[in-house]
């Protein structure tokens, strides 16, 4: 671990990430003291504070402050996220939000791109290569997914159904496992990212009963091995 990491959780209680995140939200919070208003007076979390900032200008925030009071930090997530990416698509853009971790893995990706290439090339030159290089090596194992799963993953957007989860979905999860005599119907099927699938179901953190996809009871939190124990119930 970096020095800068250690010293964030020995003298603060939290990553790295964390604490840039909090510093860069109190900076915008001066630019948005109507939004610092709004989290003293607890009509907005933190969470939903912070994605607002990411966004909002002083025109906005106010509009911002009421929707997102009365919607579910989740929707708020990925409201936004489609609004942004509408915007940058109009544009002919993009941007991404990543640790500087990953910044620097991009950065080292782009200039193997550049070598291979032979010659000074674009960003989404260095995408466009890096994603064809990617397709080339992977095409054989995507192609051969089964389409019951891709169709279960298509009906649910994409995206993990886990409550508060807006990670990608990677798998499609048997609600009652076919080794306990569950069918393949698509209603007894419900995308889930690979953490959620593999360490939260699978390792029994998380339970999901009902059927799919809006009749579903989740159970968060789960003491694997403690019968009925669970820390929040969601319903969707």
């Amino acid at each position: 671990m970096p020095p800068s990491s250690i010293t964030a959780t020995e003298r603060l209680g939290m990553c790295v990430r964390s604490v840039e995140q909090r510093a860069a939200l109190e900076r915008k919070l001066y630019e948005l003291p109507k939004l610092r208003e709004a989290m003293r007076e607890r009509r907005i979390s933190y969470e939903k504070a912070r994605l607002i900032a990411r966004h909002a200008d002083e025109e906005s925030v106010d509009a911002w402050i009421e929707r997102a009071a009365n919607m579910p930090c989740i929707d708020v997530r990925r409201e936004l996220q489609q609004i942004e990416e509408t915007q940058l698509s109009a544009r002919g853009q993009f941007e991404v939000w990543a640790p500087r971790r990953i910044v620097g893995l991009a950065a080292m990706a782009f200039g193997a791109a550049r070598k291979a290439a032979g010659r000074r090339i674009s960003d989404g030159e260095c995408l466009e290569m890096i994603a064809k290089h990617f397709l080339d090596i992977w095409k054989p194992v995507v192609e051969g997914r089964a389409t019951p799963a891709k169709r279960i993953l298509e009906r649910d957007k994409g995206l993990c159904r886990v409550p508060g989860c807006s990670q990608a979905a990677d798998h499609a999860h048997h609600i009652v496992y076919r080794a306990h005599g569950g069918s393949d119907d698509r209603s007894n099927q419900i995308s889930l990212c690979a953490a959620h699938h593999l360490h939260g179901v699978h390792m029994g953190w998380i339970r999901v009963t009902g059927t799919a996809p809006d009749g579903l009871r989740w159970e968060l939190g789960v003491v694997p091995g403690v019968a009925g124990s669970r820390v929040a119930e969601k319903e969707h």
